[in-house]
């Protein structure tokens, strides 16, 4: 699929480690990728044992929640109760929120389909990096706040 998984340090039971990284690389057309803000128990949700411990078993699990379709298309699973931080790099995005009116607009836009999925971005959680045109939003289970 080429996704990357990084973490400071290997899961050893099926915890997703605060701080791991899933990412998808799209060459000229940008990249995505989705950071998780906490720690989390991926038995709170679809486990079984069958699926196994460790590294390759939360990559595999991870991968049940979080689809990286475009630098422009980030899916992370409403049933995935934790914090994340979704990062958007791509030249496409420019045109969608350079200016500042447009910013808000895409926003406005990008809160009003987290909600439908049950995600939500706090007050401070939307930030535009200009140099790299970059978007990171962070979002929390509407459930958390």
């Amino acid at each position: 699929q080429g996704m990357e998984f990084s973490a400071a340090q290997e899961p050893s039971d099926v915890t997703i480690p605060r701080g791991m990284v899933v990412k998808k690389n799209f060459g000229a057309d940008g990249e995505a990728s989705v950071e998780f803000q906490e720690e989390y128990d991926l038995r709170q949700t679809v486990y079984s044992p069958g699926d196994g411990y460790g590294g390759e078993a939360v990559a595999a699990l991870v991968l049940r929640f979080v689809k990286i379709v475009s630098p422009l298309d980030v899916e992370v699973a409403s049933s995935l109760r934790a914090r994340v931080l979704v990062r958007l790099r791509s030249p496409g995005l420019e045109k969608v929120v350079a200016s500042t009116k447009c910013r808000e607009q895409a926003k406005l836009n990008f809160e009003q389909q987290l909600k439908a999925d049950k995600w939500c971005v706090p007050h401070n959680g939307f930030t535009w990096f200009e140099d790299e045109a970059a978007l990171s939003m962070v979002w929390i289970p509407l459930d958390a706040t």
